[in-house]
């Protein structure tokens, strides 16, 4: 769970880590950034942390938590420097099945990266993707001026979406209502963007879909059923936003 600890200094985030046994039970919480993923041929999860300061929300290099017997979580593996990378929207996945998962995540101008295990840039999209309502006005601004724009950006997903045996990535691709506006950004349509895994450690974008009036927040899959979490923003404050489930087979 994300809530934001709030000082006379400033804004900046903090996590807090639950264990479900019949009830639930505080293992954690701290100051930061943090968020599960999980190597979907593996089955491999792990907890990512990244610091958040007053004066940068997100701040340094990405860990990954150790959990210790006792339920203490400690900083373990640092992981490589990923540029720009995006927090929320980091994946990893052995894509060339050499035993060596990559990581993959929106990175400079929101495209589509793809990073070795020591940082280096194996590809790069040429699209930008991304694009969310969920942000936070944030940090110092010329007199006059609006706050710099922090958006969270949605995760990735790794499925077989085709059911051809064979993983894809779809990623999200928000539409907003007014194009070159920086810090002003209402997104009303989204499409789905599926990228083939190729040989070489490259990813070749397979199919789009036709324009969701929605924005899209977030997606998983179940099986052969793709859930979309999606939500309508409010361009005045006398509207009232919206939000919705949908499912595909």
């Amino acid at each position: 769970a994300e809530i934001y600890l709030v000082s006379r200094y400033g804004i900046r985030a903090r996590s807090t880590v639950l264990q479900w046994a019949d009830t639930f039970k505080r293992l954690d919480r701290r100051a930061g950034h943090m968020q599960a993923v999980k190597d979907p041929a593996s089955g491999e999860a792990l907890l990512l942390f990244q610091d958040s300061k007053v004066d940068e929300f997100f701040s340094g290099r990405i860990y990954i938590m150790n959990h210790e017997n006792e339920g203490k979580l400690t900083k373990g593996e640092r992981l490589p420097k990923l540029k720009e990378v995006q927090f929320y929207t980091l994946a990893f996945f052995d894509i060339d099945k050499d035993g060596d998962s990559e990581w993959i995540g929106l990175g400079e101008e929101s495209r589509l990266y793809v990073w070795d295990k020591q940082g280096e840039v194996l590809w790069r999209g040429d699209k930008h993707l991304g694009g969310t309502n969920n942000a936070i006005a944030l940090g110092d601004a010329e007199p006059g001026e609006p706050p710099p724009r922090i958006a969270f950006n949605t995760r990735l997903l790794i499925t077989d979406i085709d059911g051809d045996g064979k993983r894809e990535i779809l990623a999200i691709k928000n539409i907003p209502l007014v194009e070159h506006v920086v810090n002003f950004k209402v997104y009303t349509k989204s499409l789905l963007i599926v990228y083939r895994i190729e040989e070489g450690q490259r990813l070749s974008p397979a199919w789009t879909t036709g324009d969701i009036d929605w924005c899209l927040t977030d997606m998983q899959a179940q099986g052969q059923t793709l859930f979309l979490a999606a939500q309508k923003g409010k361009v005045i404050t006398i509207t009232k936003g919206s939000g919705c489930i949908m499912w595909f087979e």
